[in-house]
């Protein structure tokens, strides 16, 4: 199944669907137990590359190794720059976000994987790559807290960028130390809005190891990574840390994207025609889905790349090229106008130097996401570990791989997990108390999406048929019930159709009313439902930002998880 031919098109059989667990302390592995064989599969696959990919995925690794600023974080093995490539390259990546739990878990496994694979005496490099290109997002965070009574959410801005300022790549996110005062009362209000359901949130104890790195390092991405990275390293999850800033910058990134932009790759018809083909088989609507199709304007066209300039001036565009004989022009606009244009030449020796040129007056090329996974599953990684979105969409970056390299699927890894905040109530009363006998009865043994059910069943009834709550021990409203009943048998005879039908609206008005308490009791119980629905929402939210996490719990939960992948 991992060697499978491309016959035709990769997109023949059934999408995987990942399910995303969704109960507490729960976890998604795929495919589970698979570790060494998947490494098996992708060594030969690799081992079939055309002789150009192959050299470039050597430089690419031993410029990678290169910018490591701890060798130690290898595992296994001398931790010699010179072994490169003879190392097991276990990757993963995300943006510098505060993201939920779910996330931060691969971080977790790819460390796991990476010590029973040294246990069995493989030399291995569990690298995370911060996608730090991507725009710094989002500028809220949600809390949960308890105010009057009430469990609610508040979005909390985040101080990434002055009100009004223009969204920048997390790589051009700067700190403000005149803003201090706002980041400290960010935290302060994090803070509080735990502290009322109970938590004691990671944040408030390393709020001063917060501050420090802030300070250290200026840029906001580095920061939040560096925060995260401080987390893990204390509890003795040591993995190598690197932006995907640092990679763009190397020799072998800048031959991928010769590779990909010179007109022989025929990138921008193989994109748009893969595209496609995952639409139809994903049976996809949205036209921005799972990516934008690539525009032509003339003889321009464009590529699955950003450009932008350090010093802002040039702000983040899509890249486009245009091919012309003996030299191409690479330009952040489709335009002789555009705010940045220059010549290249794909093909001759000169490239690097151009490349270098390009680097060093500020430019930054950077793919966008199914090229950046390209470049890491395809050149860099033995195996890449992704989450679900990215395990969805990398279908469509495989087939473009086939399609522009004329290369087999690489395997890969997916992986989530599902933890809920430990939210602790103001009083005993923990859900809303329904006052019915049957409902309350009921409330220890049935879940509310059943006892929802059943009572959205019950308001049915009480409106087709509100006869069938009247109460056969009062009298009156016996006598509507044998009413109601001789109705019904009349309505068989014959007579006047019309009369019976007034007759008949006229009774179940009566009816109604005569039922009226039971609607109210009704409505009653359907507002505690609602009500309970609501706060079982929000206490098996799996969105929650790591930092709301008391330290040991988010910690000590995570690492529970790992024997349920080898197990």
């Amino acid at each position: 199944m991992l060697e499978q031919s491309y016959a035709d098109n990769m997109f023949d059989s059934a999408p995987v669907r990942f399910e995303v667990p969704r109960e507490d302390n729960t976890s998604l592995i795929w495919p589970s137990l698979q570790v060494q064989g998947l490494l098996d599969a992708s060594r030969e696959l690799r081992s079939h590359y055309p002789e150009w990919l192959a050299d470039l995925a050597r430089l690419a690794r031993e410029e990678t190794f290169a910018l490591l600023a701890s060798p130690s974080a290898m595992i296994g093995g001398s931790p010699s720059p010179s072994s490169a490539a003879d190392r097991v390259w276990l990757l993963g990546g995300h943006q510098p976000e505060l993201f939920h739990p779910g996330v931060w878990f691969k971080n977790f496994l790819l460390n796991a994987i990476a010590t029973r694979l040294a246990a069995s005496g493989e030399s291995v490099l569990p690298l995370h790559v911060t996608i730090d290109h991507d725009l710094a997002k989002p500028s809220a965070l949600r809390t949960t807290c308890w105010d009057s009574g009430r469990l609610q959410h508040r979005m909390r801005p985040i101080p990434l960028r002055p009100a009004g300022a223009d969204e920048l790549p997390w790589e051009l996110t700067q700190y403000d130390a005149a803003r201090r005062s706002d980041w400290n009362d960010w935290i302060e209000a994090l803070v509080n809005d735990c502290h009322s359901i109970g938590v004691q949130p990671l944040i408030g104890d390393l709020r001063d190891r917060w501050f420090a790195l802030l300070e250290e390092s200026a840029n906001l991405g580095e920061a939040f990574s560096g925060f995260r990275q401080s987390v893990e390293n204390a509890f003795g999850i040591r993995n190598a840390e690197l932006p995907m800033s640092r990679l763009c910058g190397t020799r072998a990134f800048g031959e991928f994207f010769r590779c990909l932009a010179s007109p022989g790759a025929n990138l921008w018809e193989h994109y748009n025609h893969a595209r496609d083909l995952y639409r139809s088989w994903r049976r996809i609507r949205n036209p921005v889905q799972p990516v934008p199709a690539l525009q032509q304007s003339g003889s321009w066209l464009e590529l699955p790349f950003w450009v932008y300039h350090r010093s802002r001036a040039i702000p983040r565009s899509k890249l486009w090229v245009r091919w012309r004989e003996g030299s191409s022009d690479l330009a952040s606009e489709p335009s002789e106008q555009a705010a940045w244009l220059t010549k290249v030449n794909f093909e001759g020796d000169g490239w690097h130097q151009k490349w270098s040129e390009i680097r060093e007056s500020g430019i930054c090329i950077r793919p966008r996401a199914l090229m950046t996974t390209l470049y890491l599953r395809y050149v860099l990684a033995d195996l890449f570990l992704h989450g679900i979105g990215g395990g969805i969409y990398d279908t469509l970056t495989d087939e473009i791989a086939h399609r522009v390299w004329g290369i087999t699927r690489l395997p890969m890894m997916v992986a989530s997990a599902s933890l809920h905040l430990p939210i602790r109530d103001p009083s005993s009363d923990t859900i809303p108390r329904l006052e019915e006998d049957e409902f309350s009865s009921a409330w220890e043994t049935e879940s509310i999406e059943s006892r929802w059910s059943r009572h959205q069943r019950e308001l049915h009834r009480m409106r087709s048929a509100p006869e069938s709550f009247l109460d056969p021990n009062d009298d009156s409203q016996t006598q509507l019930l044998w009413r109601h009943r001789a109705m019904l048998e009349r309505h068989a005879e014959t007579g006047s159709r019309l009369e019976w039908h007034r007759e008949m609206a006229e009774l179940r008005t009566k009816i109604r009313l005569a039922v009226d308490h039971e609607v109210q009791k009704l409505r009653l119980v359907s507002n505690d439902l609602m009500e309970a629905k609501r706060l079982q929402r929000m206490r098996r939210s799996r969105e929650v930002p790591f930092i709301l996490f008391p330290q040991l719990d988010v910690v000590k939960r995570l690492k529970s998880l790992l024997p349920l992948a080898f197990d």
